[in-house]
């Protein structure tokens, strides 16, 4: 069992316990998930891997109200038959030093990136999962996605497919082995 909140992902408490979490990283071109059952912090020999991981990702050319529809769906049908206690979101944020980060605001990509984290909030609601939310500078800092697949790699010897590998790089940042 972990001892976890928001403060223990990041080694500062331990206060609630879980069974099982899952991680989710959303994205309306895909979203990742990442599940561990008997999640812990404190490792001996080897990280525990995780129980499933699943990446939901929209096929053709569909508008981002069909993308945002297929993501939910599946997203839906996946919460409902978890058996988790809690499920970790990536939040999101404007990088002021970022290029790609503050042209996504002006597009309207973040809010719509806003729009389907809330409603995957209100589904774990729906289904009586806690929710907690992390933003990307806490897990990763500044690492770039190149340097997480690596890190990820060096500490599963495995390799992830593009969006799930952020939602296992989550849980590998509350194991402070990222």
């Amino acid at each position: 069992m972990l001892n976890f909140n928001h403060e223990d992902l990041y080694g500062k408490t331990r206060c609630a316990k879980v069974r099982s979490i899952l991680f989710v990283d959303p994205g309306l071109e895909g979203t990742g998930l990442a599940r561990w059952y008997d999640f812990c912090n404190s490792l001996e020999d080897s990280l525990p891997l995780p129980f499933d991981t699943k990446a939901i990702v929209p096929r053709g050319a569909l508008t981002w109200r069909q993308k945002f529809r297929y993501v939910m769906a599946e997203f839906s049908l996946y919460v409902a038959a978890c058996p988790v206690d809690r499920v970790v979101i990536e939040s999101q944020s404007v990088w002021a030093g970022s290029a790609k980060s503050i042209a996504s605001v002006s597009k309207g990509n973040l809010l719509k990136l806003v729009m389907l984290t809330g409603a995957m909030m209100r589904v774990c609601d729906d289904n009586d999962k806690r929710v907690t939310l992390v933003a990307p500078t806490t897990w990763k800092g500044q690492l770039s996605k190149a340097a997480v697949h690596k890190r990820i790699k060096l500490a599963m010897q495995m390799r992830f497919p593009e969006h799930v590998a952020d939602a296992v790089g989550m849980a590998l940042s509350a194991m402070g082995q990222l």
